[in-house]
């Protein structure tokens, strides 16, 4: 389906960088989530392709895996009622942290992501210094960690989709 211009009310809530319109810069991956979507929710496969001005935005770019990214993932992925109290005390401060921005810029977490999200809250709550925390979101990072090359951008606010140039659409 070609997207000339997005709505943000079409977004699914848990995702990476939470609600928003996802782009990417990577052809194969475009490619992959145009096939993916018209599985989940039919019709022929699209890829709409955009010219993104991002002056004017507030935003934030994570570089590469970091525990701020891993904090971010979490915050936007894990249901916050089912972690102990200091982890949710952490994941709410992140979600404001990053609510007022227009945009989030980052790696793709590999979708397997849910089933590491309780053993790594598991280890955590366990964790009895800083360094076994540490070991923790390294480990975290390691199993989520996208296979391929990946490249995404979540425009979170009306503001930034009017940023946003549709310039044509592919069907594949």
């Amino acid at each position: 389906m070609v997207i000339k211009r997005p709505e943000l009310g079409y977004s699914r809530k848990y995702l990476d960088f939470g609600s928003g319109f996802y782009l990417t810069n990577l052809r194969n991956q475009a490619v992959y989530w145009a096939k993916r979507v018209c599985i989940e929710k039919g019709g022929n496969p699209c890829v709409s392709m955009y010219e993104l001005d991002t002056n004017d935005l507030t935003g934030h770019t994570f570089k590469g895996i970091s525990k701020p990214w891993i904090d971010c993932i979490l915050a936007n992925r894990v249901n916050l009622d089912s972690i102990d109290k200091s982890m949710r005390r952490n994941l709410i401060s992140t979600l404001r942290k990053y609510a007022k921005l227009d945009y989030i810029e980052g790696e793709v977490a590999d979708d397997i992501v849910y089933s590491a999200i309780m053993v790594f809250c598991e280890m955590l709550i366990d964790a009895r210094s800083q360094r076994a925390i540490d070991l923790v979101y390294e480990l975290f990072a390691t199993r989520i960690r996208y296979k391929n090359k990946n490249h995404q951008i979540c425009l979170r606010t009306n503001l930034a989709l009017s940023k946003l140039k549709w310039l044509k659409g592919v069907r594949l």
